[in-house]
């Protein structure tokens, strides 16, 4: 066998990377006119299986990066609109008469529930906040759980310290 990898077995490999989920060397032999051993041979002796995954690892990581460019521009684009019609509201605010009260009307921002709106969803857009909830954080339960057993695995007197707990706050009325 051949130690460089020939064009007609370059070929049979992208035949068989893409052929996608129904991929199988039997289809490759059929394909390129040879046996299912020599589709084998060259499967194993050119290393599809590792080509295989090195090129989904760069497929993906392309998607990604443009699934990514996408999120972004698309992003750009919806505040460049919504800073518009920011800008489009305070220019309308702006607007007096000739006596000095105001007059503008306000087309699509009519609010000032409309106006939050529309920055939170710029803040939302940028990835930024728009609500401040405070939460205590907690244990969670298993953690505390998994505490507790190597606690009492590794101190031989934490069941002592534990009874003498318990009995304290039931005399306690706790």
């Amino acid at each position: 066998m051949a130690t460089k990898e020939q064009a007609h077995m370059a070929e049979a490999f992208e035949y068989y990377y893409s052929l996608g989920q129904d991929r199988g060397y039997r289809k490759v032999a059929q394909q390129f006119n040879v046996s299912l051993t020599t589709v084998s041979k060259w499967a194993k002796a050119f290393n599809w299986q590792s080509r295989l995954e090195e090129r989904d690892h760069k497929v993906a990581k392309e998607l990604e990066r443009k699934t990514t460019t996408t999120i972004v521009n698309q992003k750009a684009n919806y505040r460049k609109i919504l800073h518009t019609m920011i800008g489009n509201m305070v220019k309308e605010m702006q607007l007096v008469d000739e006596k000095g009260k105001p007059c503008g009307v306000f087309p699509k921002i009519e609010t000032m529930a409309d106006l939050e709106k529309v920055v939170k969803l710029d803040l939302l857009l940028m990835g930024e906040s728009t609500d401040k909830i405070e939460t205590a954080e907690t244990p969670q339960r298993p953690v505390v759980e998994q505490a507790i057993d190597d606690w009492l695995r590794s101190d031989p007197n934490a069941r002592t310290t534990i009874r003498d707990l318990y009995r304290s706050r039931i005399s306690s009325g706790s």
